[in-house]
């Protein structure tokens, strides 16, 4: 089993999905009529007409999920424009998430380290105009991350929020050509996040085929709990060395765990891997 990128986005409006559209080369998908929703060639890119709100978020999600093939590796992005005091322009990642209907407050897992503008969001049911310098005004981002969290890893989700009205540029001035303009001068930035959570989905995926090579192995053979802390470097050892081999078959001739692990502890004296 190799890898695919798996990338479910959530986007309430079209002018916001518009650049991701064209730059994934992303077609309608016609069959699908409950949302407009978007995919390339290879399904590894999805993409989902929200509508506006908490509840259109919410059900868009759980229709995504069902008509794609959604993975644990799978990562998901909500993007979209907010409200600030000043900032007009920026693309910020989130990293705290309010409501005002709710004292639940979430915190996304931000592991990346490059030096992009960071902000909390309060999702409101309304458009607003009372801007703080403190976070973000929108209202799909707590709904989003709310539903998302339920099955997915929080390290894989991520709102990105560009500030498209703030105290010098009213809210009453967007339009939709704006929007695409927004969108389009951070696509770099964009870019450069979606490719560290590519690496992330990747570690992840490489977690779960050893999990999954781990638990056939230990069901025919049942090793001792030394061995099992073995043998999880070796299946990972394994996956990395020789991808497209199945280990199962490679070993399934062996009459006890012991010779298993010796038999890989051999196979690996002439491989160097860097973790």
């Amino acid at each position: 089993m190799s890898f695919k990128e798996s990338i479910r986005w959530v986007i309430a409006l079209k002018p916001e999905a518009k650049k991701i559209i064209e730059f994934y080369n992303l077609e309608l998908c016609k069959k699908y009529s409950t949302f407009r929703v978007y995919c390339n060639k290879n399904k590894g890119h999805w993409l989902i007409i929200s509508g506006i709100g908490g509840k259109n978020v919410k059900k868009s999600i759980s229709y995504l999920k069902e008509i794609s093939d959604v993975k644990k590796w799978t990562i998901w992005i909500n993007l979209g424009i907010a409200g600030n005091l000043d900032n007009y322009g920026k693309l910020f990642i989130i990293d705290e998430i309010k409501s005002l209907t709710s004292d639940i407050r979430y915190f996304p897992n931000i592991g990346i380290k490059k030096n992009f503008n960071r902000k909390a969001l309060i999702s409101l049911e309304s458009p607003s105009d009372n801007y703080s310098d403190n976070y973000l005004i929108d209202m799909e981002g707590y709904s989003f991350f709310e539903k998302t969290h339920e099955f997915s890893n929080r390290e894989l989700i991520y709102i990105l929020k560009v500030v498209s009205d703030d105290q010098e540029h009213s809210i009453e001035n967007i339009s939709k050509e704006m929007v695409y303009s927004l969108i389009s001068s951070v696509n770099n930035e964009i870019n450069i996040i979606i490719s560290y959570l590519i690496r992330i989905s990747k570690i992840i995926f490489n977690e779960e085929i050893v999990n999954f090579d781990f638990d056939k192995l230990n069901n025919k053979w049942h090793f001792s709990f030394s061995q099992k802390v073995q043998m999880k470097s070796l299946v990972k050892r394994w996956i990395v060395l020789f991808p497209s081999r199945d280990l199962m078959k490679e070993v399934s001739h062996f009459k006890n765990s012991k010779l298993i692990i010796e038999y890989l502890n051999t196979k690996f004296e002439n491989y160097e891997i860097e973790w």
